[in-house]
Formats: C-alpha cells, structure tokens, sequence
C-alpha cells in the first residue's frame, strides 16, 4: 500500500506545483502502483486522465509510448484484451516516430505480454526479434528477465517453456528481483 501513498502524494505535489507534465507522470505513477497491486480496472481511469497530457503538442508528449504501455496493461489486467491490442499498438508507433528505444522497447514489452488471439505468433516473433534488438543496442541487460519470462509465456511446449522461466529466474537473482524470482519459481 505505501506504493499508492507515494504516488497520492507525488499527484498532491504536481497539482500544487500547476504542471501539466508533472500530473502527467504522477497520473502515470498513480496507475502504475495501482497495477502494481493487481487492481488493474482502477488504474485505467488515473491514465485515461493523464492521457490528453502525452498527445503531441502536450506538455508530456516525449512520454506518449510509455504512458500508452502502461494503459495498456491496465486494460490487459482488466481483461479489455481488444483495447489492450490497440493501445500496445499506438504505443509501438508513437516509440517509433520519436526514436525513443527506451520507449519504443517499453512498448514491445507491453504488446508481447497480449495473448495468442490478440497477438499472432508473426507478429509476436517480429516484436520479439525488434525488442531484443533495442535490449542489445541499449545494452539494457535489467530488461532481459522481463523479456524471457514473456518469452516463456509464448512457448510453443513445457522444455521451451522452462528453458526461459531459468533464465528469467536468473536474471530477476542477478537484477536484486527476488521477489519475482521466488514468485516465477513457485508459479512454474
């Protein structure tokens, strides 16, 4: 629960500042530890408000691919699996157009995590082959444990399955994740 206070507070913080980029981030940050805590459907309208905020010409646009990502997510946990689909794929275009690996990465991360039926094995292997593409250019080795336990999700049977539950598992060890680690290996 002191992840949501935080965010409450950094929201509290924004507003009195008057910054239409900080209440972005904090609208960001309230959905993202309301996800967090696995209250998926609650988190959507903290980033339905913040949405106007990172459109282009808006104050926190550089952050459109993220906060998408994350709306996206939401709507996944919340079971909107079609507006999930659609949001994954506008955050995918807006990394694109602004040459933000990081965000163009953020949002293949969100778009990978669709299931089968929203995502075809086609193109869930092209966005497999264009994250671990920015993940190596990037060198950002703390996303790889995320990565392969998408990855695992995505298997086509239990030994390929495993194969990269082990490596999420050793990654999460190797990032300081323990909490994620413990949570894939009594999941498996």
């Amino acid at each position: 629960q002191g992840v949501l206070e935080e965010a409450a507070q950094s929201l509290e913080q924004a507003e009195a500042f008057g910054s239409p980029y900080f209440r972005a981030l904090a609208l960001r940050s309230q959905g993202q530890a309301l996800i967090l805590l696995g209250r998926h459907a609650e988190a959507i309208a903290p980033l339905r408000e913040a949405r106007p905020l990172t459109v282009r010409g808006a104050g926190a646009y550089q952050f459109e691919a993220h906060h998408l990502a994350v709306l996206a997510e939401a709507c996944l946990g919340a079971g909107q699996v079609d507006e999930a689909a659609r949001l994954t794929q506008e955050a995918v275009e807006s990394g694109q157009a602004s040459g933000g690996k990081l965000w163009e990465l953020r949002a293949w991360l969100a778009r990978l995590a669709l299931p089968r039926a929203a995502l075809d094995d086609t193109r869930a292997a092209a966005g497999f082959a264009r994250a671990r593409e920015l993940i190596e250019s990037m060198q950002a080795r703390g996303v790889e444990p995320h990565f392969d336990e998408l990855a695992a999700a995505r298997a086509e049977n239990q030994q390929e399955r495993t194969r990269w539950l082990e490596r999420a598992i050793a990654g999460y060890e190797w990032i300081g994740a323990k909490a994620h680690s413990r949570r894939l290996r009594l999941g498996r």
